[in-house]
């Protein structure tokens, strides 16, 4: 990742051409962020003439007030202990898995780790969703200025049940409460951009990320 590239319009080429090599030899995909203030936004052709492909098209959102939630059977508390980091991570893992996962699993315990460095050094917080008593949904809040949550997952057999507006609504009020504000990216027109309007989220900007994979790399 490169992450947002700042350089006069006639060097941009030149400085994709030094990430692409950088990368490369390194073998690893190259990835660029932009946004509607980066010179890359409107590049599109400079980038696909370099091997790069719209990976994500995001949409920043945020609230300064929440608006009232329908009912729902979900319960969402707060989730810090080991037992429910592993929960968390699982069910983020899990989310993204096309096949089923145990929570011993090589992926889980990495995401639990990562998770674990996340709440004691960034002082993330996270939260699970449960539904009949069980665990379906996680998310975590980032401790910033503006808080931002991020990793908002629901397992499958809880979709379309409130899980993921519960838990939104649940960090998005803690931030709101501790700052004022509170930030989310999500995929453009998507049904959770959705969710989080009827929840009281506003555009702010559109974003993307590129990504250039690397040459040789197994498919």
């Amino acid at each position: 990742m490169i992450g947002f590239v700042q350089a006069p319009p006639g060097q941009l080429g030149a400085v994709l051409d030094l990430a692409v090599t950088f990368f490369t030899e390194r073998g690893a995909d190259t990835w660029v962020d932009t946004d509607e203030f980066s010179p890359l936004w409107d590049a599109n052709e400079l980038l696909t003439e370099r091997g790069f492909s719209v990976h994500d098209n995001w949409l920043a959102m945020i609230c300064r007030q929440l608006q009232p939630s329908p009912p729902t059977a979900v319960r969402v508390r707060a989730a810090s202990s080991k037992d429910d980091l592993q929960v968390a991570a699982w069910i983020g893992e899990q989310n993204e898995a096309p096949y089923p996962l145990t929570r011993d699993s090589a992926a889980v315990q990495r995401r639990f780790e990562r998770y674990w460095s996340e709440l004691h050094e960034w002082r993330t917080e996270f939260a699970l969703a449960e539904l009949d008593g069980r665990p379906v949904g996680t998310a975590r809040l980032t401790d910033e200025v503006l808080p931002v949550v991020v990793g908002v997952a629901t397992l499958l057999a809880a979709r379309g049940r409130g899980a993921a507006t519960a838990i939104t609504a649940y960090l998005t009020a803690h931030a709101l409460e501790r700052r004022g504000a509170c930030a989310l990216y999500v995929e453009r027109d998507s049904a959770a951009a959705r969710i989080y309007t009827r929840l009281g989220y506003t555009p702010l900007f559109r974003t993307r990320a590129w990504q250039r994979e690397v040459e040789g790399a197994d498919s």
